[in-house]
């Protein structure tokens, strides 16, 4: 299967919202402008086609392409800028223009565990005779089948044959 690099699917779409800005219109992709039939997705990627084809030859050269993938990187570059600026202002709470660790903690990645719950849905889980604990059998029986399952052969033993077939082998 042919693959489009991103940076060309990147540059047709900007060269259509470029396109589409400079006429007063809302930028390709915008809600109201996604195209619903055949017809209206290759009137769309004609005009972006004719957009980066700016000397008019029918043809993309690597020129052509250039030119958008340098303004695909100016925009994504002034975007990312924009964003980083928005966090920062963001996080900093008191405005001075500095992050202390008590606001940078506010954005950090929280661990929301729940260890009753999780406990919980572990004996549901294992507990196959339902009295409510987890024996010796109940706690190995899962583990032991996934490993039944690698033993191909059933001698007792997991080989990096048998592991590779399962697709399960880290090279180690």
């Amino acid at each position: 299967m042919l693959r489009i690099p991103v940076f060309i699917a990147s540059a047709i779409g900007l060269a259509a919202a470029t396109s589409a800005a400079a006429q007063g219109a809302p930028a390709a992709g915008a809600a109201d402008t996604v195209p619903t039939t055949r017809a209206e997705v290759i009137k769309l990627l004609d005009a972006r086609f004719a957009k980066i084809d700016t000397n008019g030859d029918g043809g993309l050269t690597s020129a052509e392409l250039q030119t958008v993938e340098t303004q695909v990187i100016a925009s994504q570059k002034a975007q990312l800028a924009e964003a980083v600026q928005r966090a920062f202002a963001k996080l900093d709470s008191n405005k001075d223009g500095r992050l202390s660790i008590e606001e940078y903690a506010v954005a950090a990645p929280k661990i929301d565990a729940k260890p009753a719950e999780n406990a919980t849905q572990l004996v549901r889980l294992l507990d196959t005779d339902k009295n409510g604990k987890i024996s010796g059998d109940e706690f190995k029986r899962r583990t032991l089948a996934g490993f039944d399952n690698l033993d191909t052969n059933k001698d007792g033993k997991v080989t990096p044959a048998e592991r590779r077939k399962a697709g399960t082998d880290t090279g180690g």
